[in-house]
């Protein structure tokens, strides 16, 4: 198994190329010195600002703090960076994944939402909000199979989740088997 640094390269070396090919950096480096900013209305460049303290956040807390604190007031490439940054501290944080993944999907990336949220997924089989997510995903671009093999162990686990219900009726529906 990987040690937790090789993870944090691994997480780095596919989430860096994946923000530049969504427009979110036009470099890994622009990630790094915080200039990989848009204006979230128009999508159209916006003046650099550096990153205050991104380096110096003492703890995993606080990056998410921040983090959450640019997704709030809609510098969303801002919240990535500082998600990415966490991720180098915990590689497998699931609400860390998930959160890039909700970004993206707003953005319209579903491609690179999945990933976020398979890579989540992966990192806490067990966790049902992101696992439905993840089925409903597979079930916007027709992954029928993928989203029966979501869905299945979460209502093994949680039988009354209506999301999960919900996403097994359309998993049903989409194969033309009505129980």
């Amino acid at each position: 198994m990987p040690s937790a640094p090789n993870k944090a390269a691994t997480i780095i070396a596919v989430v860096a190329p994946l923000l530049q090919l969504a427009g979110c950096a036009s470099s890994a480096a622009a990630l790094a010195d915080g200039s990989a900013t848009t204006s979230v209305a128009t999508r159209a460049p916006a003046e650099p600002t550096p990153v205050h303290g991104a380096q110096d956040a003492k703890t995993h807390a606080e990056v998410i703090a921040r983090g959450d604190a640019a997704g709030q007031t809609g510098d969303l490439d801002r919240a990535v960076y500082y998600y990415v940054l966490a991720l180098e501290r915990s590689p497998q944080d699931a609400p860390t994944l998930a959160k890039i993944g909700v970004i993206e999907a707003a953005r319209g990336n579903t491609d690179l939402a999945q990933q976020a949220f398979e890579m989540a997924h992966t990192a806490q089989p067990d966790e049902p909000r992101i696992a439905e997510v993840l089925g409903r995903l597979y079930l916007q671009q027709g992954k029928i199979d993928s989203a029966a093999q979501i869905y299945a162990p979460v209502l093994t686990l949680y039988p009354q989740r209506t999301r999960a219900l919900d996403g097994m009726g359309e998993v049903c529906l989409g194969r033309t088997q009505f129980i």
